[in-house]
């Protein structure tokens, strides 16, 4: 056979493999490409047996649907990424792997992932037959491991440089003694995983389909969100978590511990919660969305300590259907209380930073003396809301949708006029009755048509374009005159 050059191209390398002529030692690069932008594509050759010793690829190997495919060639090397996805025949890996990125999904035979392989990242999603991995990992990229019926532990040392996934292990017993990620851990659908070592994490999710029945007081975490606990009623005291603990439909909390210190809190759909204790502070973001159990907040809720800066300090009260009043000290940028059908007032003067969303706040039938909004205030379907106080400030805009209210004060002559969003004048929202069939049927933005038949009425415009043998369509303007 002619000798090769010390480094052939793809094309050449892919046609020398697939004649079985491929030599050791191939070094595979396209020179005219940027480095690493070589890809070696042998994917769905599912007669492909096997790849000679010593290949290295800068850049891609694509094996994904080699079916045939039982090994990988010792001292294999990938200098971005290899997909393996769907080479369902493959048992194992070489010791001496170098890959930046190994995707071994779908590779239904896999058992053992050996010591001594080194990759920055690695997949391996539905892997039924995967039982054994290196005793110590340690991977710069990310970590997925989802749908390994079979695999009962991890590495003994686990190394993360960003998130790591570990979904469907139905006899996974424990996590690693000695771990660390750097991002994102998340953990779900592992009953058999009942405790929490020391680790160090970024974020923590955790769904309550696991084993764990106490809060992971033992690692040191930037952030955790814990979904469906309902076993879990109290929180540890002297809890300090310097990003987010986000808490969802954890039905059976009744409170958190008065000295949680924390960036931002979301409390989502806890409806057990009755309320907060009177000397928490939060930094960033208070979100009790859907706590529909809590009635009111303690005063003081900003930590003055660490003043925040623009819109990273909000509270939302959305669907918190039993809170009846809010505090006199509250100051939010942002403040959501959609749906709060049972508060029936605001504080005096009351103040917000940007935008104040009271959609739907059914109960409310006036506002303070002396209130203002920086940006943006949202009255949207506040039925019994008939007036606006004369001295009301609004930096920008204002949505008067479904309510009572027929005139704005000259204070918000400058403001922008909305209904559910869609920008209106005067006319259109206190002066329904001038509204004409002709100028719904001329409107080409379909959003304010849509605006122009609600406050002409729906039937009403059925009627009349019945009426008049009218083919309306939303997208096509018509031209009919009715003076």
């Amino acid at each position: 056979m002619e000798r090769l050059p010390n480094t052939i191209s793809a094309s050449q390398a892919r046609d020398l493999i697939l004649r079985g002529q491929a030599p050791k030692n191939l070094n595979v690069r396209d020179t005219d490409k940027a480095s690493h932008g070589t890809r070696l594509d042998l994917s769905n050759q599912i007669d492909l047996r096997e790849l000679p010793e010593g290949l290295t690829v800068w850049g891609f190997l694509d094996l994904s649907g080699c079916t045939s495919l039982r090994a990988l060639p010792p001292a294999l090397v990938v200098k971005a990424s290899a997909w393996l996805r769907g080479c369902t025949s493959l048992q194992d890996v070489p010791n001496d792997l170098k890959v930046g990125y190994l995707d071994l999904s779908d590779c239904t035979a896999l058992q053992i992932i050996p010591d001594g392989i080194e990759i920055d990242s690695l997949s391996l999603v539905n892997c039924p037959a995967l039982v054994s991995l290196p005793r110590k990992l340690s991977l710069k990229g990310f970590l997925a491991i989802d749908r390994c019926e079979r695999l009962k532990a991890l590495p003994h040392e686990l190394w993360v440089g960003v998130n790591a996934f570990i979904l469907n292990c139905p006899i996974l017993e424990t996590l690693p003694a000695k771990l660390t990620v750097k991002a994102t851990l998340f953990l779900s659908h592992c009953p058999h995983i009942t405790s929490f070592p020391m680790a160090t994490i970024g974020q923590l999710h955790i769904d309550g389909d696991t084993g764990i029945r106490e809060f992971p007081v033992n690692a040191l975490f930037g952030g955790i969100h814990l979904a469906d606990w309902d076993w879990l009623t109290d929180l540890p005291s002297n809890l300090n978590i310097q990003g987010y603990l986000s808490l969802e439909h954890c039905i059976n909390l009744r409170t958190v511990p008065s000295d949680l210190r924390t960036w931002h809190l979301h409390l989502r759909h806890c409806t057990g919660i009755v309320e907060l204790p009177t000397n928490l502070m939060i930094r960033g973001v208070l979100e009790l969305t859907g706590c529909t159990s809590i009635t009111k907040l303690p005063p003081n809720l900003k930590d003055d300590h660490l003043e925040p800066h623009g819109d990273d300090y909000y509270v939302d009260l959305s669907d918190c259907t039993g809170l009846t009043e809010l505090p006199d000290d509250l100051f939010a940028y942002q403040l959501f209380l959609h749906n709060c059908t049972s508060l029936k007032s605001l504080p005096v003067a009351f103040r917000v930073g940007e935008i104040l969303d009271l959609s739907g706040c059914t109960a409310l039938t006036a506002l303070p003396e002396k209130m203002s909004v920086g940006y943006s205030l949202c009255l949207a379907h506040c039925k019994n809301l008939t007036n606006l106080p004369e001295d009301l400030q609004v930096g920008h805009e204002i949505d008067i949708a479904d309510t009572g209210i027929k005139e704005l004060p000259i204070s918000l002559s400058h403001v922008r006029l909305l209904w559910k969003g869609v920008e209106v004048d005067e006319r259109i929202a206190f002066q329904s009755e001038s509204i004409t069939l002709t100028e719904i049927l001329q409107e080409t933005n379909t959003v304010r048509q849509a605006v122009l038949i609600e406050r002409f009425g729906f039937e009403r415009f059925m009627e009349e374009i019945r009426a008049r043998g009218i083919d309306f369509t939303w997208t096509q303007p018509l031209d009919w005159d009715k003076s």
